[in-house]
């Protein structure tokens, strides 16, 4: 078992699909992040924040957005900072190959939101393969 640090110079780009990085010898996937869902829970900006009336959906996305993590243990550029440490973990586990079939349809995908209660984004989490469009 390899116990050094994670050392960004030791990755190497070997397809549009693939990434390998050298220091645990595994091929990580490319993942597609897509938001696919922005809500409001207005009812509860009433009751918990001070200008409750004045809020409105997560202004940071917008349905439809799509973003590439490319294995490289970095956000995807233009993802807001909260959303990517709530749904790193799964972009992770599926850029490594995660199964999270039976309980999603389809293999190398799942959903994962952001953890804002009052103004929720979900995203659709992706592996890409070579059949993947946005």
């Amino acid at each position: 078992m390899c116990r050094r640090i994670f050392n960004p110079g030791s990755v190497r780009k070997l397809s549009c699909t693939f990434v390998f990085c050298a220091c645990y010898n595994v091929f990580m996937y490319k993942v597609g992040i897509k938001v696919i869902r922005v809500d409001l829970h207005q009812d509860l900006a009433m009751e918990y924040l001070s200008d409750g009336d004045a809020v409105g959906p997560c202004p940071m996305h917008s349905v439809g957005d799509v973003f590439i993590y490319t294995g490289d243990n970095e956000k995807p550029e233009g993802l807001c900072p909260a959303a990517w440490l709530d749904i790193c973990r799964a972009v992770t586990a599926i850029s490594n190959g995660a199964s999270y079939t039976p309980w999603n349809r389809r293999e190398g995908q799942t959903i994962g939101c952001c953890g804002d209660g009052i103004r929720p984004v979900s995203f659709e989490i992706t592996r890409i393969d070579d059949d993947f469009s946005s």
